[in-house]
């Protein structure tokens, strides 16, 4: 991954009525998602959110120190 990568929109989400949302089939393709899988909820600027596959977590966060700073996460 480089800092060159695009975001890219891969569909919308709906919200049920029980706060469940159904992730995209092309994001479940890309992130080899599986049923009962842990994500990770991760905010900015109450704005947003990204789910990112736990076991991969702490790869992402050394990325984003590398390309963004050290200060991408607040652990408060």
């Amino acid at each position: 991954m480089s800092c060159k990568d695009k975001f890219k929109i891969q569909g919308t989400v709906s919200i049920s009525a029980k706060w469940q949302i159904v992730i995209p089939k092309s994001v479940r393709d890309i992130l080899w998602v599986e049923s009962w899988d842990d994500m990770v909820a991760i905010t900015k600027w109450d704005k947003a959110v990204i789910f990112i596959k736990s076991n991969i977590l702490w790869e992402f966060i050394e990325y984003a120190k590398e390309h963004i700073g050290d200060d991408i996460i607040d652990n408060n």
